[in-house]
């Protein structure tokens, strides 16, 4: 992207002239973004090649929240009072820049009180918009991640012998994993996660990347948050009912939910497994590379959910 190009997408806003500008997209990444410094401060300059349901429901639901004091990143209105904006071919949005980073939030420096909050500003997004309808179909639900594992098979195929043991595991747990009709519904995240929530002292400050926004079971929200609870190649159990706790602060889970905490924790672990597998292929690199990406799902490996439920009663924060 050139600096004339975004001198243009400014054009449409009221935050100053373009003075410097540096990318930063990371591999994987759907958006091209950027920090942008004007004669009015810095912000956050997002790219979309396309401008999908989701995206744009995405800024619904910032409004939607922000409404009701729920912590999430600012857009930036252009003159027309418009989220977004579109050049050439392709769409733009701009938002708050938020100092800092959120990068020094490694697993050795998160507290259990930090997955508490995680926890809880998932619950509140889950309760405050239970009653939200959304207008996108897409969902990342089972038949999403079978849909991955069928894509990329052949691939699979010629990775090492203990890969692919550990993706015909997720091939026979997908199966297995039945999933009611009956769960609570709410609008989701989908990577409500430490890398796309800030804290400030310990608490949550900004929730940010919404790009990704469904209707559908909590359940799949709640299981992409606890891949988080993976610490050092095991299950930090006292973090897990942190997280827990934080949630059902702002919403009760279901008896069937309760009960299979496992199963999230499964779902979560195979959603990331086949996700950045997907990524990684697209991008020409080769699955042995990405071991930290399935190294969760060897931890499952190791337990059913017997053994869980009986480690998780023993070691309650």
């Amino acid at each position: 992207m050139l600096s004339k190009d975004i001198r243009n997408v400014l054009e449409f806003y009221n935050i100053g002239s373009l003075i410097s500008y540096r990318s930063l997209r990371r591999l994987g990444d759907v958006q091209k973004v950027f920090i942008v410094r004007t004669t009015k401060g810095s912000f956050f300059l997002k790219e979309y090649d396309s401008l999908t349901q989701s995206v744009v429901d995405g800024f619904r639901v910032i409004k939607y929240l922000s409404r009701r004091k729920y912590p999430c990143v600012k857009v930036i209105y252009t003159r027309e009072r418009r989220p977004y904006v579109k050049v050439d071919d392709n769409f733009f949005a701009i938002f708050e820049f938020l100092e800092g980073s959120n990068k020094h939030q490694t697993n050795r420096r998160l507290s259990p009180k930090m997955f508490y909050e995680l926890g809880k500003y998932l619950g509140r997004l889950h309760r405050l918009t239970k009653g939200l309808n959304i207008k996108s179909k897409e969902r990342q639900d089972l038949n999403y991640l079978r849909g991955l594992l069928r894509k990329n098979r052949c691939k699979i195929k010629k990775a090492p012998k203990k890969v692919r043991g550990i993706y015909d595991y997720i091939d026979k747990e997908l199966n297995l994993l039945k999933i009611p009709k009956s769960l609570p519904r709410a609008v989701l995240h989908n990577e409500f996660t430490f890398e796309h929530v800030w804290f400030k002292d310990q608490k949550v400050f900004k929730v940010i990347d919404w790009d990704l926004v469904t209707r559908d079971f909590c359940f799949f929200d709640l299981a992409t948050s606890l891949v988080s609870c993976f610490r050092f190649n095991k299950i930090d159990f006292e973090v897990l009912g942190s997280l827990i706790k934080g949630y059902t602060r702002e919403r009760r889970l279901n008896p069937w939910e309760r009960d299979h905490i496992f199963e999230m924790l499964q779902f979560g672990a195979f959603k990331f497994a086949l996700w950045n597998l997907d990524a990684a292929l697209s991008w020409n690199y080769k699955i042995k590379h990405f071991h930290q990406d399935y190294s969760r799902v060897e931890v499952l490996m190791h337990y059913d959910r017997e053994k869980f439920n009986k480690e998780k009663r023993l070691r309650k924060p």
